[in-house]
């Protein structure tokens, strides 16, 4: 999968930064006659790309509702966190429409800005999931590592399968 090779980090971070600058492009276009023909469809491409980045990124973020917390607060933390997605959407569903009337395409601006913001948040908070148990996870978390440093860090679940396998080659050559 692209995202265990790459990582779902990379991946969110990179879909909602290309989505990013697309709306701050749709902005920037809004700051022009964008109804020309040339400036229209390079409207639409933008519109496109955005909702493209945006949707992809959406779908790889909900995957961090069902890994990050812990086991025994996971059904808690997943609902407190679609409540919050839910109450987002709710807002916005109502608050953007009003922006449009006001502001027209230039819009894009708001949501340029906001997105950038959330990206560098996005930066320091959003761990690397990717190939990691539970048990891993969990243990990170404890150790307090930084979540942006979790895919190079060293779990002492890693250190005890590769002790295990070790001692195994080992017995198995003796054996030989």
């Amino acid at each position: 999968m692209i995202s265990d090779k790459f990582g779902r980090r990379w991946l969110t971070l990179g879909l909602f930064g290309a989505g990013t600058l697309a709306v701050m492009a749709i902005g920037i276009l809004g700051s022009f006659d964008y109804q020309e023909p040339k400036l229209a469809s390079a409207l639409v491409f933008f519109a496109s790309v955005s909702n493209f980045r945006v949707i992809g990124g959406a779908g790889i973020a909900y995957s961090y509702v069902g890994e990050i917390p812990a086991q025994r607060l996971r059904a808690r933390t997943a609902a407190v966190a679609l409540m919050g997605s839910f109450c987002l959407g709710l807002t916005f569903n109502y608050t953007v429409p009003l922006m449009l009337k006001v502001w027209s395409v230039r819009t894009g601006y708001f949501f340029g800005v906001t997105g950038a913001i959330s990206c560098v948040i996005g930066y320091f908070v959003l761990p690397e999931m990717a190939q990691r148990t539970s048990a891993e996870i969990d243990e990170m978390f404890e150790c307090k590592v930084a979540p942006r440093k979790f895919r190079k860090h060293i779990t002492q679940v890693q250190l005890n399968l590769e002790a295990s396998q070790h001692a195994h080659k080992v017995l198995g050559d003796e054996k030989a």
